[in-house]
């Protein structure tokens, strides 16, 4: 079995709308299996359940179901941080879903990556009225690395969806958010920095 390079961790609560498009973004990639998937289901109450189990023993080995009690989002983050096995994090919310060439290109690259506790990449917003746009750190150099100083010089905003971390700091360092509260994005962001030396 290879080594599970990302760990794709998803805030699942009531999306069983949104379930099937980010599970077939993944199972597309020809790289899925240094993929694994963790459907964190914070006590959901419509199909969210029968969908986690279905896709669970549809893809062995890639998808994995867990069933919580509701705890908020910063709680399911905090779940998926204590079961990742992949050698880097990365937290979605159930409605999100990934590029799957873009998908495939990110796991390659972090296969070769063995540098950075951090990496940041771009991302697009699609609003429910139809409109997108683009998140692109057009002042980041691709590939090159940065120490957390060196990249506030250059972007001063980086967000939740932007970020990928070295799962090995983050479960060391015992990073835990807030449960039944707002706003845990901004924790997600800021509670491992103290400990970040390279980002890519």
């Amino acid at each position: 079995m290879k080594e599970k390079i990302l760990t794709v961790s998803v805030a699942a609560y009531n999306v069983e709308k949104y379930l099937k498009k980010l599970v077939g973004s993944i199972t597309a990639m020809k790289n899925r299996d240094m993929v694994e998937v963790l459907i964190v289901d914070d006590g959901s109450k419509d199909r969210t359940p029968d969908l986690g189990m279905k896709y669970q023993a549809q893809y062995p080995g890639l998808i994995r179901y867990i069933r919580k009690e509701n705890g908020g989002h910063g709680s399911t983050i905090n779940t998926g941080i204590r079961e990742a096995k992949g050698r880097y994090f990365r937290a979605l919310d159930g409605d999100d879903w990934l590029d799957t060439a873009g998908a495939d290109e990110l796991v390659e690259r972090l296969a070769q990556e063995s540098e950075a506790d951090a990496v940041i990449t771009d991302f697009c917003v699609y609003t429910p009225s139809g409109s997108r746009y683009e998140c692109v750190y057009k002042s980041l150099e691709d590939g090159e690395i940065y120490s957390f100083a060196g990249l506030y010089e250059k972007t001063h905003t980086i967000r939740y969806h932007a970020v990928i971390y070295r799962t090995g700091l983050i479960q060391q360092h015992e990073l835990t958010l807030d449960e039944h509260r707002f706003f845990v994005d901004s924790e997600y962001l800021l509670f491992p920095v103290p400990y970040i030396e390279k980002i890519r």
